[in-house]
Parts: structure tokens; C-alpha cells; sequence
């Protein structure tokens, strides 16, 4: 018989890449889905996957028990809980909340009411705060982190330690900055750092159709040598540990099909992209030849269209500005204890993934926005 599984955020960045995995490894995975007004929760599977081995359940983490009626359900293997909410915003504290803990919280319930299947989380390797250090633990152990910087973390780390308290056998996926596919860069619905990207594509389009010149009156096009100052000083240079989309679902996946023993892995990188090289990359996607990054000391005169540059990159990059004041070390000691020393380390992030990633987030908004304009 094959092995049941219970999936929720099917329909989110992370559970979409996550289904097929678990589908590929043979699993019967029944997927929680909440129904929205013109479309159920089949009908939203069926966008996924036509697999016949993935089930529709009509649910809502911020239900008690998540929507559920456990009595409908056969037997249940394993939970895997990963419905999120992944804004960075100060705002958006009530949201993060209710999806984080809340949601947590009834997964949990419904776990129990379905006799304690394994529960893996899905939470986050930024749980470390402000630690200089993420340790992976073990069973039983202390859990170890630094003081949380916005509401995001703090949800992530109460729900985490809700998890730690579970009754039956746990195991926790702590992933880093997610970004897109090694292959083609794509990771359709993913948020965070993608808000840049789409900015970014939004710019160069207003750019190639527009008649913009600068503070001189010299026009703004291909081969122009930008100058942009951007609000950030040598010391805020952090490393971002950027992970690819594939290789977090394949990990992830690799982890759920080993049994639960309340240890905690951390899904990161072990070569991070400076926040300078980032910049610069997708700056550079806006087809100008030469683009400066220069620290921001006032005193520049600048043409509209730089205003808004600045503007945008500026605001674009207060959503990572938790990430960009610490950067801390991820241990992984336990993930290639379990999964072998031969399982593979995430990809390269390069200059040239960046560039495809931009494409890729180009492409997607463009598609957007011509089924918006059909609509």
C-alpha cells in the first residue's frame, strides 16, 4: 500500500514544487486546498497536477482542524505542513500570524484527531533571528535562536516550538531565501525577493517605452552609463543565502521520505550571494550598459525617472531589510547525516541564474498581464 500523505499549501510556490516530488517518490498525497468562489478545491488541483495519486480535500488552515472531518479520511502517514504566510512586511503582522500560528496550530489538532501521523514542518532557516549561528537540533534539545526582527520570524519561531511540543514524531525543513528553479529560473506565486524582480521589469518596460533623459538632458537608453545611489553603505553588504526553488523541493521531499525523529534540518546554501552583486545584477536587467552602485550621501541632482529608480530599488529593499542587518551562519550537519554525504549541495548562484531568474519573473508578470487584459 502506498504511503499517505496529507499536504497542505499544495497551491502555494513551495507545495506546488513540493507535490510532484512527493507524487515522483510514490506517495498518495491528499491536498488541502481552499475552495475559492468560482473555483473548488478539484478544480484547483487539476491546474497542478492530473496525477491520480493526488487527492482533493476543500480546507482551510485557519479553521479548526483545518476544515477536516478526520472520520472522512483513511489512515494518514504523514502530515506535511506547508502553508505559509511569507510576507516580510510590518503591516502584515495579523496575516503572518493567523497563517504562522494559527494555521500551525489547527494542523497540529488535525494531526492528533487523525492518531499522530508523522508531522514535518516546513518553517523557516531565518528563525535564527539575530543569532550569530543556526544550529541543527536533535530530539529533545533546547531550541536555540536569536532575538526574532519582525513579526514573520517571531510566528515562525512560536509555531516551530508548538511543533517541538507534538506528541507524536516530528522532523523540521528550515529553508533560507527561496528563489527560482536551477533550470529556468521560474517559481511562479513566490514572493519575498520576487517583489524586486517584478519592480525591476516593471522599470525597464516604463524605460523602453518612454523618452526619459537625466538631470543633463541626455537620454536614458541602451548604452547609457547609470549612476544610482542606493542607500547602501560597505558594512550593510550582506550575504543573502539565496536557495533554488528544485533543489528545496527534492530536499524536502528526500527528508519527508525518511521517518520522522524530531531533528530539525537547515535547507541553505553554503555560498551566499552578496546583497552589491545582487543589485547590480538586476539593475543591469534593466538593458543599460554601465550601472553604477554608489552610496547614497545626498546631495545629488537627479532626473525623474532616477527619483523613481531609486525610489523603487529603495522600497524593494526595505521588505529584506531584516535580512540585510545580520547574516548568520546555518549549520547542516544534520541533513547529510541523514541523507548521505553524496546527496547534492544546492547550485551555484551566479550573475548569469540571477539574469535567467529576471527573465523568468519577466515573463511571468508579461503573461499576467495579458490574461488580465483578456479578462
Amino acid at each position: 500500500m502506498s504511503t499517505r500523505v496529507l499536504l497542505t499549501g499544495v497551491t502555494g510556490a513551495l507545495g506546488s514544487a513540493l507535490l510532484p516530488e512527493l507524487l515522483g517518490r510514490g506517495f498518495e498525497v491528499y491536498c488541502l486546498i481552499r475552495p475559492q468562489k468560482n473555483e473548488g478545491a478539484a478544480a484547483r488541483l487539476r491546474r497542478l497536477t492530473a496525477n491520480r495519486c493526488a487527492i482533493p480535500l476543500a480546507g482551510d488552515i485557519t479553521d479548526p482542524l483545518c476544515g477536516v472531518d478526520p472520520a472522512k479520511l483513511p489512515k494518514i502517514d504523514k502530515l506535511v505542513h506547508a502553508a505559509a504566510d511569507t510576507s516580510l512586511s510590518q503591516g502584515n503582522e495579523q496575516r503572518a500570524v493567523e497563517s504562522n500560528l494559527v494555521g500551525t496550530r489547527n494542523a497540529l489538532a488535525l494531526a492528533a484527531a487523525l492518531g499522530n501521523p508523522e508531522f514535518y514542518y516546513i518553517g523557516t532557516a531565518y528563525i535564527a533571528g539575530d543569532a550569530p549561528v543556526l544550529t541543527e537540533h536533535d530530539a529533545g534539545g533546547p531550541l536555540t535562536v536569536g532575538k526574532s526582527r519582525n513579526p514573520y520570524e517571531a510566528s515562525k519561531v512560536q509555531a516551530e516550538t508548538m511543533v517541538r511540543q507534538y506528541r507524536g514524531q516530528y522532523s523540521v525543513l528550515r529553508p533560507s531565501i527561496v528563489v527560482g528553479r536551477s533550470d529556468d529560473g521560474a517559481a511562479p506565486g513566490l514572493d519575498g525577493i520576487y517583489g524586486f524582480f517584478r519592480s525591476i521589469t516593471r522599470l525597464r518596460e516604463m524605460i523602453r517605452r518612454g523618452n526619459y533623459t537625466d538631470e543633463k538632458g541626455l537620454r536614458i537608453g541602451r548604452g547609457y552609463n547609470l549612476q544610482i545611489p542606493i542607500g547602501i553603505k560597505d558594512q550593510d553588504d550582506i550575504a543573502l543565502n539565496l536557495v533554488q526553488l528544485d533543489w528545496i523541493s527534492e530536499t524536502e521531499a528526500a527528508l519527508i521520505a525518511l521517518p520522522a525523529q524530531g531533528r530539525t534540518y537547515n535547507l541553505t546554501h553554503p555560498n551566499s550571494m552578496r546583497l552589491k552583486a545582487l543589485v547590480r545584477t538586476t539593475i543591469d536587467a534593466l538593458d543599460l550598459a554601465h550601472v553604477s552602485i554608489v552610496e547614497d550621501k545626498g546631495g545629488w541632482t537627479l532626473s525623474p525617472i532616477k527619483i523613481a529608480i531609486r525610489r523603487m530599488v529603495n522600497r524593494e529593499l526595505e521588505h529584506l531589510r531584516p535580512y540585510l542587518l545580520h547574516s548568520p551562519l546555518f549549520e547542516s550537519r544534520n541533513l547529510y547525516s541523514d541523507l548521505g554525504p553524496d546527496w547534492p549541495m544546492p547550485p551555484p548562484i551566479t550573475t548569469e541564474f540571477i539574469r535567467m531568474t529576471m527573465s523568468a519573473a519577466d515573463n511571468e508578470w508579461t503573461d499576467r498581464a495579458a490574461i488580465d487584459a483578456r479578462a
